[in-house]
C-alpha cells in the first residue's frame, strides 16, 4: 500500500461529538448512526470507488473507540445481499442518506 495522496483509502473513521450521545455506538449496542454512516461511507470506498485497500473502521467520540477489522465487513457487510440490494436501490432510485441509514438500521436489528 502506498502514502501518497492518490493512494486508497486504508482506515475510515467516523467522529461523533462526546455530547452526541444518541448517535454514538456502545459495545452493548452497535445499531446507532454512526455506525450506519460507517456501513454508507465503506460500501461507497469498497463499491463504487472499487477499493479493496481498505484495513480498519472506526468510530470514535474522542473518548471511547471501536476499531473493527475491514474483514469483518467484507464478510458481514459487502457480502450481505440484502445491504447489495438496499445499496443498489439507494443508488438506482436516488434515495438520500436518512432512507439508507433507516433501512440498515432494520437489517441491523435483525441480524443480532
Amino acid at each position: 500500500m502506498s502514502k501518497t495522496t492518490d493512494s486508497d483509502v486504508a482506515v475510515i473513521i467516523e467522529a461523533k461529538r462526546p455530547t452526541n450521545i444518541g448517535e454514538m455506538i456502545t459495545a452493548d449496542n452497535p445499531n446507532k448512526k454512526a455506525f450506519h454512516e460507517l456501513i454508507l461511507y465503506y460500501l461507497n470506498e469498497r463499491h463504487i470507488a472499487n477499493n479493496n485497500q481498505l484495513k480498519q473502521l472506526e468510530v470514535t467520540n474522542i473518548y471511547e473507540w471501536y476499531i473493527i477489522d475491514a474483514n469483518y465487513f467484507d464478510k458481514h457487510i459487502y457480502r450481505n445481499t440484502k445491504i447489495k440490494r438496499l445499496l443498489r436501490n439507494e443508488t438506482n432510485d436516488r434515495k438520500d442518506n436518512p432512507w439508507f441509514y433507516e433501512e440498515i438500521a432494520k437489517i441491523v436489528s435483525k441480524s443480532k
